[in-house]
């Protein structure tokens, strides 16, 4: 990835999120944090972002699914790093 490439983080935990971005700025990347899928989808028509760091068990409409799904169906995706605090399968809440 070059350097100053822009990562977003999308994640409803506060402290992760804020751990991440500090880390990923340390490493000359620029970062934008967004604490839902739905806020990210509302501006990722007018960003555009080298990678994603993406929770898949988000509050709202758009949970981590869905944002994988609607960004599959645009020309122009990011590279996806999927999160998740859950470590069994078919755990879902």
């Amino acid at each position: 990835m070059p350097t100053n490439a822009s990562i977003a983080i999308v994640d409803d935990e506060v402290k992760l999120r804020q751990a991440l971005g500090r880390l990923l700025r340390l490493h000359d990347f620029e970062v934008s944090q967004f604490e839902s899928g739905d806020t990210f989808l509302a501006s990722a028509e007018t960003s555009c972002f080298d990678c994603l760091l993406l929770d898949l068990h988000l509050p709202g409409a758009a949970n981590g699914f869905v944002v994988l799904e609607a960004l599959g169906s645009r020309r122009s995706t990011p590279a996806v790093i999927v999160m998740t605090a859950f470590d069994e399968p078919g755990n879902d809440h």
